[in-house]
């Protein structure tokens, strides 16, 4: 699964739309908002995984961040993702401040989620 920053006029400087996509067959799963701060990606994000897992058939969903994203990796970590590998910074996002410490990929399992 794959989430996407959508920004629209609408969303303001502290909100984006985000869409989530099935990453091997593109199926769409769904759309949320984030407003930093207020506990929407976190719950939105929720609602994605149990979508993936119970509707979806999904057996483990990923999510990748920049490693000074903290806001994103708090998300992960508040939803018992595993911070399982650091990646390098694709080259169409060397331009943003933070990008030369890389990024960080979670992963949970459904077996891990169904135990929480």
């Amino acid at each position: 699964m794959t989430a996407a920053r959508c920004p629209t006029r609408s969303a303001g400087p502290h909100r984006a739309l985000f869409a989530a996509h099935e990453k091997g067959g593109g199926a769409f799963i769904g759309w949320f908002w984030a407003a930093w701060g207020e506990g929407y990606a976190t719950e939105g994000s929720r609602a994605l995984l149990d979508k993936a897992f119970a509707g979806l058939g999904v057996r483990m969903v990923w999510a990748e961040t920049m490693a000074v994203n903290r806001g994103s990796r708090n998300v992960m970590a508040k939803l018992a993702m595993t911070l399982t590998d650091t990646i390098p910074t694709p080259p169409d996002m060397e331009m943003i401040e933070g990008s030369e410490y890389g990024g960080a990929r979670y992963e949970i399992t459904k077996e891990q989620r169904e135990r929480l």
